[in-house]
């Protein structure tokens, strides 16, 4: 368990393991749920999420509706959970 003060930064390939189940998602997914874990992300980090599941996208890995639902789970997150 981390100590209360640790921080994490995020790149996009740790960023998207919350949403996107693969190898190393559980690490990322709790980190992120440990509140006592700040967790930091770029500014470019929200555009290259959104580029890496709009590829999932056109390359059929990921339907429409799951896009929308990812980027909204993720606008929340940004306002919730991550520092910028």
């Amino acid at each position: 368990m981390a100590e209360e003060g640790t921080s994490y930064f995020l790149d996009t390939s740790a960023l998207v393991k919350l949403y996107h189940h693969e190898l190393g998602s559980e690490i990322v997914e709790a980190w992120v749920a440990n509140q006592a874990v700040q967790i930091w992300l770029s500014e470019l980090a929200r555009v290259e999420l959104h580029s890496v599941f709009v590829r999932k996208v056109r390359e059929g890995e990921l339907t429409e509706a799951i896009l929308q639902a990812v980027l909204e789970c993720f606008r929340e997150d940004l306002h919730s959970r991550f520092q910028v």
